[in-house]
């Protein structure tokens, strides 16, 4: 009845939600992600209760700073990684893909400084590709965040370049571990294999849409000129 009656204004202003307007989002959100995301019988209910929060946040980013503001370290593994059901992980990476694109062009200036709120969600993901190994039976939404974040534009594509992203992932992929000095669990099974389709999309786009330096083109045309005079 909350969810039917409560209208939330559009509002575009660089701030966080508050007063009288905050209660309404707070009881939504943490009756979504403390007991929905939880519950054994979800029905129907769960996706009527996302599609109510994502069409909140699309409209206010003072709600996605509040609600960016709340995501911890804790609660986003809690979400993402140790929630078993599918379903569930997937309407939690939307409701915070879609803060984090509400908010994020706005915070392109303090995205490049590594400030702001998204720049702080990223980190805490990055966080936890050292650990994918242990969760690689849920952590296929996992990177559907990496994914959502690459195609907002070239400076939240840099911002993984810079952290070493596609290293990190390519090893994971490839080894089965960040860190090959490091023993890691074996992911996968007889009958089942880890879900790497998201991660691979973003590499992809990673590798297509970097920036090469005009310099570094200079010194591959003059090593290809002088391999031509040889």
């Amino acid at each position: 009845e909350l969810a039917k009656t409560y209208v939330l204004e559009e509002n575009n202003d660089y701030e966080i939600l508050s007063g009288d307007e905050l209660l309404p989002v707070r009881v939504l959100m943490s009756f979504f992600f403390e007991i929905l995301l939880h519950s054994k019988e979800k029905g129907i209910m769960i996706g009527y209760c996302h599609n109510i929060i994502v069409n909140f946040l699309s409209k206010s980013v003072p709600a996605c700073r509040w609600f960016l503001s709340i995501c911890t370290r804790d609660s986003l593994k809690r979400w993402l990684l140790e929630c078993t059901e599918d379903e569930a992980r997937g309407y939690a990476v939307e409701v915070i893909c879609s803060a984090i694109t509400k908010v994020l062009p706005l915070e392109q200036e303090l995205l490049q400084n590594n400030e702001g709120d998204c720049s702080r969600i990223c980190d805490i993901m990055l966080s936890f590709v050292k650990q994918l190994p242990h969760y690689w039976r849920t952590f296929k939404q996992f990177f559907i965040f990496f994914e959502k974040w690459v195609l907002q534009g070239s400076i939240e594509r840099d911002y993984l370049v810079k952290r070493d992203f596609i290293k990190y992932t390519s090893n994971l992929i490839e080894y089965g571990t960040v860190d090959r000095s490091i023993k890691a669990p074996v992911m996968g099974e007889k009958f089942s294999a880890p879900e790497f389709s998201s991660a691979l999309a973003t590499l992809s786009i990673l590798v297509r849409c970097s920036e090469i330096d005009n310099d570094s083109d200079d010194e591959i045309d003059d090593e290809n000129e002088n391999e031509k005079k040889k």
